[in-house]
């Protein structure tokens, strides 16, 4: 199989994200570069964080991911500043 190309592989995680019923993934902006995540934004608690790292690390085609999530301060809801079109 080819290798994803970095737009293919943002689309393929910000999908993955989404489709995981576990992972409110409204805050997480996700950028990918020569195979390699990043990941900004904020989750509910440590557990999300984790949870997210995991799930994109066990997707084939990610090298490796570095998980700059914060925890989201508690009060407010979601990001709308946040955007999964950033590549």
């Amino acid at each position: 199989m080819a290798e994803m190309t970095d737009p293919e592989l943002k689309l393929a995680v910000d999908d993955l994200l989404s489709a995981d019923p576990l992972i409110d993934s409204t805050g997480i902006e996700v950028k990918a570069e020569l195979g390699f995540i990043n990941l900004n934004g904020y989750v509910q608690d440590k557990e999300q964080r984790d949870l997210v790292e995991k799930v994109i690390r066990d997707f084939n085609g990610v090298k490796d991911v570095f998980n700059y999530l914060s925890l989201r301060p508690k009060g407010i809801v979601g990001d709308h500043n946040s955007s999964h079109n950033v590549i």
